[in-house]
This record gives structure tokens, sequence and C-alpha cells, in this order.
């Protein structure tokens, strides 16, 4: 990709029953480029991280940061 980390790998989290918990991570690079992952998710991420899938969307469609 050749561009430049403005934040590096940081957990975003999601609001929970028993309090907030970590969804995944986050890298944000140069350009308005960012890198979410979802953690503990498979290739079916919202089949096996539903709250977590349904955060990023949202915060995506949204425009705002996880």
């Amino acid at each position: 990709m050749n561009k430049t980390v403005t934040s590096p790998w940081a957990a975003w989290s999601v609001p929970g029953e028993t309090g907030p918990y970590v969804g995944g991570y986050l890298i944000s690079y140069e350009s308005n480029f960012h890198f979410a992952t979802v953690r503990g998710a498979g290739h079916m991420v919202p089949e096996t991280r539903a709250e977590a899938s349904l955060a990023m969307m949202s915060a995506f469609v949204l425009g705002k940061r996880l």
C-alpha cells in the first residue's frame, strides 16, 4: 500500500449487556483509509459475531469512527 500509518492498531469496543467488550482492532492510514478486524470472527462475521458486525457496519454507514 505504501501509505503512512496515522493511528496504530487499537482496540474498538462494542456495548454489551454486561458492559463494553473488545469488538476488534483498527489501524488508520493517510488518505482516510482504515482497516478494521472483528475479534474472534471467521469468514461469516455477521453469523459468528453479530453485535460486533452491526457496530462496525453502523459506524461505516453513519460515517463515524469505531
